[in-house]
């Protein structure tokens, strides 16, 4: 039998770009409405990974904000109080 969330998944894309993370950890939000981040609209890859959404190979392979990676859009000031 197929797993439901197989069924669900589309194909991977990276929609981080639709999120301002300049707020920090725990102050991101939404560029469309303001809001802060919530757990029933998944819009970040590391989320989509998380619920199964998407795999980490597409993760590593899709995601232009991968938090301290070489060419990342995260922002760097951002990543640098995530692992202090």
């Amino acid at each position: 039998m197929n797993n439901p969330k197989d069924q669900e998944k589309k194909p991977a894309v990276c929609e981080c770009h639709k999120i301002d993370w300049t707020g920090g950890p725990g102050k991101y939000k939404y560029i469309d409405t303001g809001q802060l981040l919530c757990p029933q609209r998944i819009v970040d890859c590391g989320d989509k990974v998380n619920e199964g959404l998407m795999e980490i190979h597409e993760y590593n392979l899709i995601c232009q904000y991968i938090p301290g990676e070489e060419g990342s859009k995260f922002p760097q000031d951002v990543y640098k109080k995530l692992v202090s």
